[in-house]
């Protein structure tokens, strides 16, 4: 039996989709000592960034938020318990945010944020709201970051964090929006 590549066909469908979504984890855009790359955001946001300008719909689901905010807090590495690794998201994402801003603003590429709830998937109404938001926002030309960092299990609204009741539901809900809901 014969297993079909489905690498390339899977490429070429990814060339030619009008919109791609894009998730980043943090070992993607960390150096070896667990700081922020600004030569990997640089290089990721060149390459969204002229996808975008080819006309192509881009959002960007980034992790990053917990290495982020690691050097402002003084930490030296990755904390263990959950309240020191919500702090430092929460002083990361703003930083992290900006920086990803600046690099697609050097591309003349404008940014947006979408804080979610777990409500605003879940109820109709929320929900129907929220894609009526994102579907602007691309007709827009922005490049949406969802806020989606997984370590986020505060029972608290933005602009600290989602309000996640279960981060591996949450994040499938939110896959689930950005690329069948629409």
């Amino acid at each position: 039996m014969t297993v079909p590549d489905t690498t390339t066909s899977g490429r070429a469908d990814i060339a030619t989709a009008s919109r791609v979504v894009v998730k980043v984890g943090s070992s993607s855009l960390t150096t070896p000592d667990g700081e922020i790359d600004g030569d990997r955001i640089e290089t990721l946001t060149a390459a969204l960034a002229a996808r975008r300008q080819e006309g192509g719909q881009v959002v960007l689901v980034s992790s990053g938020a917990i290495a982020s905010g690691l050097a402002p807090l003084g930490l030296s590495r990755r904390p263990r318990d959950l309240a020191t690794q919500q702090a430092a998201a929460s002083v990361g994402q703003g930083l992290l945010i900006a920086r990803y801003t600046a690099a697609f603003a050097r591309h003349g590429i404008r940014t947006g944020q979408v804080l979610l709830s777990a409500d605003d998937l879940m109820r109709r109404t929320h929900y129907r709201n929220a894609q009526r938001t994102l579907d602007r926002l691309l007709e827009l030309g922005v490049i949406m970051q969802p806020t989606s960092d997984r370590m986020c299990g505060l029972k608290i609204k933005p602009p600290l964090c989602l309000d996640i009741a279960g981060a591996d539901f949450f994040a499938d809900a939110l896959d689930r929006v950005l690329t069948e809901g629409w």
